[in-house]
């Protein structure tokens, strides 16, 4: 197939652009797990009705604002998005930004952070990935095989929490030896799709193409790689075979259209130079293409023909693609695509469950239980010294000016959330901790798993408004210091991840769970002359 001629257009970080797709069919996904998921909304509304001022004259500059508001016209509301499509690529086992410089790009807890706004904003998400994901094995950092496994087992558990709904593979991950990668990927529970790998006994070696339902939409997903060369035949450690990925992906879409796709995702691993994802564009049946490795432009396809959406990042993997997805006119059909690319830079916070994770692995754990199996020694070892400075003053602080939002707060499964995992023996897993605890491997809180033990179990007050000892130790008139009073929902889904919770979490409903009189419920008013409350 001869090149095509191409056209781009390059779109900033932030920046999006409407690609309007008249008279095409088009649709998103979900998910979730078990185990109690914890460290969210607790102490959410106000922590009782204390250590709040009035600044002088604020009734009247209120009313003055007031005032000057309602002579404007009210602001049209927003257009709803029906779908989120969110796309990565080349992560390659990076699961933090570097450490230098700080302005520095990256991070799976920035990503998760950006994909549970995604999940606030729309009514649905689709999460996927155009591959190149897992550590390289030419990596001098993962050189060791129990390196390597590591790495790998840590970047899909955090996609696994992400719940991504759909990965393609570079030849580069099919090179990783094939029993391992597919048990790595099974345990995962995630969803592998590619159309043009072949085994040795002439069947497919993942499954082609992956259904999705989603805010009531079908969205078909379709993987395809391609080793760069023309020869597609390649023996990876092993007999298989790429075939030609532009064949096997319009077969794919064929047959994800004919099972009810309104919107179908091409996922392609090869250049953007290359004639796959142009071809891939311009077929009937393929709405959006994800280029693994692209410079960040959008690329439409040869004049004349039916266009998708082509998509890729900058290079490196400091940023998180999103499309917004939205109905096209009535009676037009298809969908409006609005593309752009989101920076994975330091104003973005780390989502909490999946920066857990991470650190985790990378922090000295102290007051580790021995191996399973193994007897404790009768003289603990001397460990190192680590000597830390709390910004976390503890629930049982708070309780001391806001006794009736802890006596509320005892009445809640947050209360009891530690218990909640000893009872499953995982109260001394370093990973699980964090989410029924407070304080636990964050920027002044504690890696000693004694110490959270002892001052910070159960999802308590500073799990949703912060570390709070510069707010404890403040005089009534600077009480403002050290905590916040209203929670982002974000917090929540830091720790009610779709891999831990019980079903999708609804934020409603889990608000009447934590929240009562005394603790973000007013109490009911007594009537004049007494009676009932």
């Amino acid at each position: 197939m001869k090149d095509r001629p191409r056209r781009r257009r390059r779109w900033r970080p932030e920046a999006s652009s409407d690609h309007d797709m008249r008279g095409r069919r088009s649709g998103p996904g979900a998910a979730a797990s078990s185990c109690l998921a914890c460290a969210a909304c607790a102490l959410l509304a106000a922590a009782a009705a204390s250590c709040t001022r009035q600044r002088p004259g604020g009734s009247a500059a209120h009313a003055d604002g007031a005032a000057a508001a309602s002579s404007r016209a009210p602001a049209p509301p927003a257009e709803p998005i029906e779908l989120a499509l969110l796309y990565s690529a080349n992560v390659r086992g990076q699961v933090a930004p570097p450490a230098a410089p700080p302005s520095a790009l990256g991070g799976l807890a920035r990503r998760a952070t950006l994909v549970d706004r995604a999940r606030l904003q729309a009514k649905a998400i689709v999460q996927v990935d155009a591959g190149d994901f897992l550590p390289a094995l030419d990596d001098p950092a993962f050189a060791a095989p129990a390196a390597f496994e590591r790495r790998a087992r840590l970047v899909l558990a955090a996609y696994q929490r992400m719940d991504v709904d759909a990965v393609t593979l570079s030849p580069r991950e099919l090179s990783i030896e094939p029993q391992a990668l597919r048990r790595w990927v099974r345990e995962a529970k995630l969803p592998v799709v590619l159309a043009n790998l072949k085994g040795d006994d002439g069947k497919p070696a993942f499954p082609p193409g992956r259904l999705i339902t989603a805010g009531g939409h079908k969205v078909g997903v379709l993987g395809v790689t391609e080793t760069g060369g023309e020869n597609q035949t390649v023996n990876l450690g092993r007999q298989i075979m790429l075939e030609d990925p532009i064949a096997a992906a319009v077969q794919t879409a064929r047959a994800l259209r004919a099972d009810g796709a309104e919107l179908v995702i091409a996922l392609v691993n090869a250049p953007i130079e290359s004639v796959t994802p142009r071809a891939l564009a311009g077929t009937a049946g393929i709405d959006v293409v994800v280029i693994a490795h692209g410079d960040g432009s959008e690329v439409g396809a040869a004049k004349g023909e039916p266009t998708a959406l082509m998509a890729s990042l900058p290079a490196g993997n400091g940023y998180l693609g999103r499309i917004d997805a939205r109905p096209a006119a009535a009676g037009a059909g298809g969908w409006r695509l609005a593309p752009r690319a989101l920076a994975l830079d330091r104003t973005v916070a780390d989502q909490f469950g999946t920066g857990l994770l991470i650190s985790a692995d990378s922090t000295t754990i102290l007051g580790l239980p021995p191996p399973r199996g193994k007897k404790p020694p009768a003289a603990p070892a001397k460990g190192p010294v680590v000597w830390e400075s709390w910004t976390y003053a503890s629930s049982r602080a708070c309780g001391y000016c806001h006794e009736r939002a802890t006596k509320q707060w005892e009445t809640t499964d947050h209360a009891h959330a530690m218990t909640t995992l000893k009872n499953k023996g995982h109260d001394r897993d370093p990973a699980c901790v964090g989410c029924h605890s407070v304080a636990w491997l964050q920027p002044g809180g504690t890696v000693n798993l004694d110490t959270l033990t002892l001052n910070f179990t159960d999802v308590g007050c500073e799990s949703c408004h912060g570390p709070s000892a510069a707010h404890v130790r403040a005089p009534d008139y600077q009480k403002k210091a050290g905590t916040v009073r209203t929670v982002d929902p974000i917090i929540c889904l830091g720790c009610h991840t779709p891999d831990q919770n019980q079903g999708p979490f609804d934020y409603a409903v889990a608000l009447k769970e934590v929240l009562g009189p005394g603790h973000g419920v007013p109490d009911v008013p007594v009537p004049p002359g007494g009676g009932k409350r």
